[in-house]
């Protein structure tokens, strides 16, 4: 079954540690992954029609 191999974790990508740590136990349980989803979130002050594309790099 496709959901016996997904893995989700929630980690401060600030903290290099953290991300190398997560991966290790990712390819060490499930193997390589096929596909990975990051969804770091960046929190914006503005109203989402007034960001623009400099905003998000």
């Amino acid at each position: 079954m496709l959901l016996e191999k997904l893995m989700a974790e929630g980690i401060d990508v600030t903290r290099q540690s953290e991300v190398e740590g997560v991966f290790s136990r990712l390819v060490k349980d499930l193997g390589s992954p096929s596909i990975l989803f990051n969804n770091a979130g960046v929190t914006q002050t503005k109203r989402i029609t007034e960001i623009t594309e400099a905003d998000i790099v």
